[in-house]
């Protein structure tokens, strides 16, 4: 593994591929820690592998590998003595209720108190 990632980023790459694993077995890293295969895996998950139907490909693994090296590199960053912060979550890509832009809910519009002039206060005079 020392090949593409450096030995301090391994608790880094570690823990991001703890919050990928899934609750089935499947979707588990099978590969044992610190190898090329364990970060292969990583890489695919976040390149958009979800664990079933077929093996991801070079694109996906591409994608994943250009994602973990930015997320690495983010938290570096941030955390610049080189620590795994306590608190470290990526959102998941499918199955989150939450609207990703509350304020395009509907027809695309703003809210309606925002486009009805008579509820924006006058500011001029």
């Amino acid at each position: 593994m020392g090949d593409v990632f450096a030995p301090e980023d391994q608790p880094l790459i570690e823990r991001i591929g703890q919050t990928l694993e899934g609750k089935t077995e499947r979707q588990k890293n099978p590969h044992p820690s610190g190898s090329l295969a364990h970060a292969t895996w990583i890489c695919a998950r976040l390149g958009g592998w979800n664990g079933y139907g077929r093996k991801p490909g070079p694109i996906v693994l591409a994608r994943g590998h250009v994602r973990l090296r930015t997320m690495i590199e983010g938290i570096k960053r941030l955390n610049p003595v080189g620590r795994v912060p306590a608190i470290y979550a990526v959102p998941p890509k499918r199955g989150w209720t939450g609207h990703a832009r509350p304020w395009r809910a509907g027809n695309g519009r703003l809210p309606h108190r925002v486009n009805n002039p008579s509820v924006i206060p006058d500011t001029c005079g």
